[in-house]
């Protein structure tokens, strides 16, 4: 992962942290990523996509919070993966 990227995925990761904290809504917190960081949401037949900062989610139960959820967690795996490397 290019050094951007990383920066970018680290600052959207804890952008995510700060604003659940503070009690966000799922929705609100995913208009804010598409604004600030260039994410894309996308959703047909119920399948929702969620992309920011090279990790990608996908969510068949929400368009907000699962799908939010599921990016947080592949986030967190990935700056997992990198701080190994």
């Amino acid at each position: 992962m290019s050094p951007k990227s990383l920066k970018t995925l680290q600052e959207a990761a804890s952008f995510v942290g700060d604003e659940k904290r503070k009690g966000t809504s799922p929705e609100e917190i995913i208009n804010a990523m598409i604004e600030r960081f260039g994410a894309k949401r996308s959703g047909r037949s119920g399948a929702y996509t969620f992309r920011c900062g090279t990790v990608s989610a996908s969510c068949t139960l929400s368009r907000d919070q699962g799908l939010l959820d599921n990016w947080n967690r592949n986030a967190t795996i990935r700056l997992a993966q990198e701080a190994m490397q």
